[in-house]
């Protein structure tokens, strides 16, 4: 036997297998079968084992939009609910995950599914209550930051204010003990010349009493040389 025809038989054979192995998974794939969709799912489910979660939800949501086969529909608005509302995804929506909630809560689910859906929908409506209750408390906690803000720049204002009294105080004070200290002086000043002018005054007083001293010899005189001419005269 020749070797060519009997490897030509069984690259023919390899071959029809290969064609036959393709048909069949082509053949037995469910007909609402969506390779693109496939694609996406397997985008998202790299994406949400990287931490991608945002990213994820989005590609599931794209699958719902683009690909809404039955195959692939429950998972992708099942997996868009839960990412959307998961702690770790930075840009988690809870009013928009209950809405994909809502929505899967209305498919053609088993009974497990159906309570799965349903805890999960009152658990996310009390996290989104919680919420609401959580962002009013944040808005009073910074209206009152706003508002302590406000006093603390007033009482820095008043202090400022008290600081500048003080200062004004204080150099009204200095003034107030210059005068004081000049009033002294003038004082000091004032008795020293009281001193003189009462030294002067007895002095003027002693002059006086020497001059009137002095007026009464000179009568005296007079009346003696007055005596003397008249004697002079007999």
């Amino acid at each position: 036997m020749s070797l060519v025809p009997l490897m030509d038989k069984q690259l023919l054979a390899v071959f029809f297998f290969l064609l036959f192995v393709g048909g069949c998974t082509s053949f037995f794939r469910p007909p609402e079968y969506d390779e693109q969709a496939v694609k996406l799912l397997n985008m998202a489910r790299k994406l949400e084992k990287a931490g991608k979660l945002n990213e994820a939800a989005q590609q599931y949501i794209l699958v719902t939009t683009e690909h809404p086969s039955p195959l692939h529909y429950k998972t992708a608005v099942r997996k868009a609910a839960l990412l959307l509302s998961h702690p770790d995804n930075p840009q988690k929506n809870s009013n928009t995950a209950l809405q994909w909630l809502r929505k899967y809560e209305e498919l053609p689910l088993s009974p497990d599914e159906k309570e799965f859906a349903q805890r999960i929908i009152i658990l996310q409506e009390k996290f989104e209550e919680f919420e609401g209750q959580n962002a009013h408390v944040k808005n009073e906690y910074n209206k009152l930051i706003i508002k302590n803000v406000k006093l603390s720049s007033e009482s820095t204002k008043v202090l400022d204010e008290n600081a500048n009294l003080a200062a004004e105080n204080q150099s009204l004070m200095d003034a107030n003990n210059k005068l004081l200290d000049d009033i002294k002086e003038l004082k000091k000043k004032h008795e020293a010349d009281n001193e003189k002018i009462q030294e002067f005054e007895t002095k003027l007083q002693q002059a006086h009493q020497s001059m009137l001293e002095a007026n009464r010899a000179l009568e005296k005189m007079k009346d003696v040389d007055a005596l003397l001419q008249s004697k002079q005269k007999e």
